[in-house]
């Protein structure tokens, strides 16, 4: 039997710690031996390992910050940073557990250096949760400087930000000198990998990520909103990320802008907001409908209740890869509008189950919600649910993932 360990910075805090541990489940529940090492959380039985001892805690806590003064030297990049830098005792700890197949999730925050990648003697996967491995230190990047090494011209000499994501690229090229097996959750994402020219003769599997559709499941309607006080009669759209809002890469802007076109019709004029992942924002004085707020959901049940009240979810994001949030509430029947970028065309049929609007056009977007309000379909919620089972369920993904241990172990 294949022994796995999933190497991942945490397993309950953020949407790629998440998808790591959903991931470790669904390989759990296919038969393999599953274990999980991370930098943040608590240690759960067999399952996953955390720092237990004090100077372990404390090292875990202060390593994300220590090159944070770094990444605001001549800092012109939009979004989370991360170098890689500082070596850590994590390659040990995964000697001593003797794993058959090491599988890399999300190890930043100072949890693995580059340096640290290499020292790792057993077969290694390492399913991308956004775009850091390839890039210098940025996590996304919508230009193509990521596919030609961050190449320096004479006018990008003097930009700090610049020779930091070549610095930090070329250390990766250096030091990676075998080549890595790639999961992609998505068909955007193999493609950037097969375009990079770090990673363009490293194989490449396209695995999306997993979700449990016996627990992320449809729900009435009525009862949800219910719980969550919110009126009955009235169509609600939802919209959902950490802090999302402020996130530029998250699109909220989008969304407001999209709402401006639908606020005169009459059909609509009863439209509310529902979102997640923060208390409050700037944004309300410019919002055209009322919003409600639920703040951060630490547990999912919570979060499945908020889906299922709603009418339509909005993922407006200009880059994102395979978004968790995309997959529940597919899985919960709840159709989604969202620009046909990056992996989220990978979620979402146009018109089958929900709407791909033209990229970065507001007033498309617009469309897409009020085709799928006034239009009423049914069948667009029996697609969404039908399709997560059939793409997503843990034992699709755990199946294939053991079928990728076995083929890489074996050879």
């Amino acid at each position: 039997m294949i022994d796995v360990l999933h190497v991942s910075h945490s397993y309950t805090k953020g949407g790629a710690a998440r998808a790591a541990y959903r991931i470790h489940l669904a390989i759990r529940q296919c038969g393999a031996k599953s274990r999980m090492i991370v930098n943040h959380g608590k240690p759960i039985a067999d399952d996953v390992y955390a720092p237990t001892s004090f100077m372990h805690r404390v090292s875990a806590t202060v390593r994300p910050h220590l090159l944070r003064p770094l990444s605001r030297i001549g800092k012109n990049i939009e979004g989370l940073v991360s170098f890689g830098l500082i070596n850590s005792t994590i390659p040990s700890h995964i000697s001593k557990l003797s794993p058959k197949v090491v599988h890399l999730h999300w190890v930043n925050f100072e949890m693995l250096s580059i340096s640290d990648i290499s020292r790792i003697r057993q077969p290694i996967i390492w399913t991308l949760h956004d775009m850091w491995p390839m890039c210098g230190i940025e996590h996304y990047n919508n230009t193509l400087s990521w596919a030609n090494g961050y190449r320096l011209s004479s006018t990008s000499m003097a930009n700090q930000t610049t020779n930091w994501n070549r610095i930090i690229w070329m250390h990766k090229k250096r030091t990676w000198t075998t080549p890595i097996t790639i999961v992609s959750p998505s068909r955007w994402l193999a493609q950037c990998s097969l375009k990079s020219e770090l990673m363009n003769n490293w194989p490449v599997k396209i695995i999306p990520n997993a979700i449990d559709t016996n627990a992320w499941k449809p729900i009435d309607k009525m009862f949800a909103r219910e719980l969550l006080g919110l009126p009955q009669d009235i169509p609600i759209l939802l919209f959902g990320a950490h802090s999302g809002s402020d996130d530029k890469r998250k699109g909220f802007d989008y969304l407001v802008k999209s709402l401006e076109y639908i606020k005169n019709d009459s059909e609509l004029k009863d439209l509310q907001l529902l979102v997640f992942g923060e208390r409050n924002s700037s944004h309300n004085n410019i919002l055209p409908f009322p919003c409600n707020y639920t703040g951060y959901l630490y547990d999912e049940l919570s979060l499945r209740i908020a889906y299922n009240a709603a009418n339509l979810m909005v993922i407006p994001s200009i880059l994102d890869n395979l978004p968790n949030t995309g997959l529940e509430a597919q899985s919960c029947g709840v159709p989604i509008v969202a620009f046909n970028v990056g992996g989220l065309s990978d979620i979402v049929q146009h018109k089958k189950t929900g709407f791909l609007a033209r990229p970065f056009d507001a007033q498309d977007l617009a469309r897409g919600i009020e085709w799928i309000i006034k239009s009423r379909n049914p069948s667009l919620a029996i697609e969404s649910r039908q399709r997560a089972v059939h793409l997503w369920s843990n034992d699709v993904i755990g199946s294939k993932y053991r079928d990728l241990y076995d083929e890489l172990y074996s050879s």
